[in-house]
């Protein structure tokens, strides 16, 4: 009846955790501001300026956004984010749509990957077009979502890159 009883108390603990857990992206609509989980304690918060927001879902979202806006610090950034319901099957955002997706707009004949790392949950890509013009893309795992960052200039990946690893 104890190791029933232990177990018992473990498994609460653990559902009670699980469902406090930190968010890993919140959008405030009214305030304009991205927000990234960095660890438990830390965000890192982005003001837009002037977004284009749009949400939606389907009978196995849980959240879902996208959310666009140049800003004077980072240039353009686009996010698109998905939660799906526990009870649904998930294969993530493909990363390789947002590439073609940004090769097809820029109208550029070649893109290649410059650089990749991973932080955590938080994969970021540099990429090039034409040997011309960068890019970059975060992107943020968790269970039953992900996020994709487009980052015209860098900069947003590379502040996200130092608190991380300030933050380890």
């Amino acid at each position: 009846m104890k190791v029933f009883s232990k177990i018992f108390v473990t498994g609460v603990s653990l559902f009670i955790l699980a469902g406090c857990s930190t968010p890993l992206v919140k959008y405030n609509v009214d305030q304009e501001v991205l927000s990234l989980k960095i660890n438990d304690k830390k965000r890192k918060e982005i003001n837009l300026v002037n977004p284009t927001y749009n949400s939606g879902g389907g009978v196995c979202m849980q959240e879902y956004f996208r959310v666009g806006a140049s800003t004077p610090e980072y240039g353009y950034i686009f996010t698109e984010h998905t939660a799906i319901k526990s009870n649904c099957e998930w294969h993530g955002l493909p990363k390789g749509y947002f590439v073609q997706s940004v090769q097809r707009h820029s109208k550029a004949k070649d893109v290649t990957l410059l650089s990749k790392k991973k932080i955590g949950q938080y994969e970021f890509y540099k990429y090039s077009l034409d040997g011309l013009k960068e890019f970059n893309i975060v992107v943020l795992w968790g269970a039953n979502q992900s996020t994709i960052i487009l980052d015209e200039r860098g900069v947003l990946s590379q502040e996200i890159q130092e608190e991380l690893s300030a933050n380890l």
